[in-house]
Order: C-alpha cells, then structure tokens, then sequence
C-alpha cells in the first residue's frame, strides 16, 4: 500500500501507528473525507484488534463501516 516506493512511512504503517489527530488530519487536507472524524475513530477502534495488512483490509473495513456509501465519503 505504497504510492512511492522510495518513501519509508507506507499506507499500512501510518493506518496502524498514527494518533487520532494525524489521521484526521491527513483525511480532511489530502483526503477531503467529509466523515473525517469519524472515519479516524472507526480505524483507532479497529486496529486494535485487527491489524491492516494490505488494501484489501483497507477495503473490506470501509465497506463495513460504510456500507454502500464507500464510495461517497469523499
């Protein structure tokens, strides 16, 4: 889950490690996700007991917690 190979941080690291605030941060000034808030609480929640893995983690977890608005929180 890596956009640029030769950056350190990957998607996965920053979805496990990050604070509530960065990555609420990081979802309203690059990801312009209205339910930003949300959004961060649901990830701080879950990788507690449910490590992200891959995007397919990433995917089946917007889905459960969005439903068919996945594609609408932008």
């Amino acid at each position: 889950m890596r956009f640029d190979q030769r950056n350190v941080k990957t998607a996965k690291s920053i979805l496990q490690h990050e604070s509530l605030e960065k990555l609420l941060f990081i979802f309203e000034t690059f990801g312009e996700i209205r339910k930003a808030r949300f959004l961060a609480e649901q990830i701080v929640e879950h990788r507690k007991k449910h490590p992200f893995e891959n995007s397919f983690d990433l995917i089946q977890f917007l889905q459960q917690i969005f439903g068919t608005e996945c594609n609408t929180i932008t």
